[in-house]
């Protein structure tokens, strides 16, 4: 599963950078590698090892300190 999503008023590739760091630790792709600089891409697969629910989690609390 690959879901591209637009982050209104911000930067796909900082977020991506805020979410590499601690207390994050999480990976997404930002949306600048498809030219378009403030989407994100958020891809899903290998089964429940992948842990959606906390990487969805943690872009949420990223994205609440950056807006």
């Amino acid at each position: 599963m690959i879901g591209l999503a637009r982050v209104a008023g911000i930067d796909g590739e900082s977020l991506a950078r805020v979410l590499l760091a601690p207390p994050y630790r999480t990976f997404l792709l930002p949306g600048s590698a498809y030219g378009l600089p403030q989407h994100i891409r958020i891809g899903a697969g290998g089964g429940p090892e992948t842990r959606l629910n906390e990487g969805l989690g943690r872009l949420s609390a990223a994205l609440a300190t950056l807006t």
